[in-house]
């Protein structure tokens, strides 16, 4: 079973620390929204408010792994908006 605890998202999903506590303030003034959630499939999209619009992150679990994509500009991988979204 996954486990996205805050140690995980911290370490293995945020590019850095500074990331992490920006997805943290994202999540905490709840600026995201779930706008497609199909569990069966384990697929999860999101609108999530950022500096210059609003950006997707997409959500994939499988089994005990999960896949993330936001397309905003962000040059990474673990962008602030992914955090938001997967806060816990």
């Amino acid at each position: 079973m996954l486990a996205l605890t805050r140690d995980h998202i911290k370490k293995q999903v945020a590019d850095s620390n500074i990331i992490f506590q920006r997805g943290v303030r994202l999540h905490e003034y709840g600026a995201y929204s779930c706008i497609d959630a199909r569990p069966a499939e384990g697929v999860f999209d999101y609108d999530v408010d950022g500096n210059y619009g609003d950006y997707t992150v997409r959500i994939r679990i499988t089994g005990d792994s999960f896949d993330h994509s936001c397309d905003c500009p962000y040059p990474g991988d673990g962008c602030k908006h992914t955090v938001a979204v997967i806060n816990v």
